[in-house]
């Protein structure tokens, strides 16, 4: 049963999705899972984030961050995190406001 109280989870648009395939595949990473050895994986349709953090005990209230992509083992469920901005992602997205202002 869904909770009415939260907010339909996010789905990134199909472009972003289609960006984010073509960068993994030109940086060849397919290579098989690192734990199980299997080769079907599944990119997740949202995002998250890695805190950066100077201390650990800053962790909650500290706003630096990585944004990612998910992928998922279809086979041992092993998740990797792919960096947006090592797979040259962000830049169109880093400041939609000037890019509306040209």
């Amino acid at each position: 049963m869904e909770n009415p109280t939260q907010p339909p989870p996010y789905v990134m648009p199909e472009d972003e999705y289609n960006a984010i395939l073509k960068s993994l595949m030109e940086r060849r990473a397919t290579v098989p899972c690192s734990r199980c050895g299997g080769n079907r994986f599944e990119l997740q349709p949202t995002y998250t984030t890695l805190p950066l953090v100077p201390d650990f005990r800053m962790a909650s209230s500290y706003g630096g961050h990585i944004p990612c992509a998910i992928i998922i083992c279809n086979g041992c469920g092993n998740i990797n995190f792919h960096s947006l901005g090592a797979l040259g992602l962000l830049q169109a997205h880093e400041n939609p406001a000037s890019e509306q202002a040209n």
